[in-house]
């Protein structure tokens, strides 16, 4: 085997004194602010990202008519609800299918007074 060549790129073990030999060519640094020139189809993408995020923020952003900003709803008063279970009295029937809901979920604000 001693006999044979090295295969090609290959660099043996290093003589002793001699100082090793530049394997890639030395080149100059760029100078200090250089910039290299732009990707066009880079640039392209960043444009295109850009006009996206601008889209999507106003798509989904916090959305304001006139300045108008919605109140928290008040609570029905305990007389008016009352009223509204004394008309109605029995759900069950047909008619107030359909409000049945409504209805049953108004009794949870009502207030409670064991008597």
């Amino acid at each position: 085997m001693a006999g044979l060549p090295p295969p090609p790129g290959w660099s043996g073990p290093m003589m002793a004194g001699a100082p090793p030999g530049p394997s890639v060519p030395l080149t100059a640094p760029p100078p200090p602010g250089y910039r290299p020139a732009a990707d066009p189809q880079a640039v392209k993408l960043e444009q295109k990202k850009k006009e996206w995020l601008r889209t999507q923020k106003s798509r989904f952003g916090e959305k304001r008519k006139g300045g108008f900003v919605e109140t928290q709803k008040s609570d029905m008063p305990p007389e008016h609800l009352r009223k509204i279970v004394k008309d109605i009295g029995d759900v069950s029937q047909k008619k107030f299918s359909a409000d049945k809901r409504a209805y049953l979920g108004s009794l949870k604000y009502m207030a409670y007074d064991p008597e």
